[in-house]
């Protein structure tokens, strides 16, 4: 079946070293945490009930009680895109859409942005965001077509099986000024250095990766992109990172 990100190390293909005490394990500054009989099975958590059995499960707000954080955390992160990079009437992809706040503040920056559309596993979110006018369509990362100044992942890329694919697959799919997007939890961050092993961001039935900086900066690399910025939201605060890349 080749390299599943969680079960081997998207770097090197190995299944990481044990960490004492727990079920993770480490390679190439990547924390892997398989726990899954199949692909198939992870995937499905998504597609069917993560939003309402998962989440109640782990004692989250339902997403209909986050709704203005979400559109918070979407304005904060347009305006930090627009900063970096002040396009008009560029053409924008978000993948893993979820309830749509990314997306609706990207609607209300109309002077950026001509044209916006998700893409989302779940159809529960995608029922959600079309009755708000938004343009989501049910799928993944594969069903990305035609070519975007802007894609985007905000905490996707650590549930994805196949990030290899992923990366050659997305980089087919930006125009030739193109930047690829990627926000997701941040290992061997400072926040995570003092939590250790209690970091919030380790959730082994959802994050199957979390990747150091240098790791990603790494695979980045190996795949054909040159990094153009990085930043962490808030200062940190949130034990995230944000890689900024293009195709070369």
């Amino acid at each position: 079946m080749g390299i599943i990100a969680g079960k081997n190390c998207p770097l090197c293909g190995s299944t990481g070293t044990p960490i004492a005490g727990s079920r993770l394990r480490l390679c190439c500054g990547i924390l892997l945490s398989w726990e899954w009989d199949s692909e198939e099975a992870y995937h499905n958590q998504y597609v069917t009930n993560y939003h309402t059995e998962i989440q109640k499960q782990e004692g989250q707000k339902p997403f209909t009680e986050c709704l203005d954080m979400h559109y918070e955390a979407g304005k904060s992160r347009i305006s930090t895109i627009f900063n970096l990079f002040p396009y008009d009437h560029g053409t924008l992809c978000d993948i893993g859409t979820g309830s749509g706040g990314f997306l609706e503040a990207v609607e209300d920056s109309l002077d950026h942005i001509l044209y916006a559309v998700g893409i989302e596993p779940n159809q529960e979110m995608v029922d959600w965001c079309e009755s708000r006018g938004l343009e989501v369509s049910v799928g993944g990362w594969q069903h990305v077509s035609g070519c975007y100044d802007f894609i985007t992942l905000f905490d996707v890329f650590e549930h994805l099986t196949r990030p290899a694919e992923v990366l050659a697959y997305l980089k087919k799919c930006l125009t030739a000024r193109g930047r690829l997007i990627i926000e997701m939890p941040e290992w061997d961050s400072p926040m995570q250095r003092e939590a250790g092993l209690n970091w919030k961001h380790i959730r082994p039935k959802q994050h199957l990766t979390l990747y150091s900086r240098r790791a990603f900066d790494t695979l980045l690399e190996r795949h054909g992109f040159e990094l153009v910025a990085f930043y962490r939201p808030l200062n940190g605060a949130l034990g995230k990172a944000t890689w900024v890349a293009r195709s070369l």
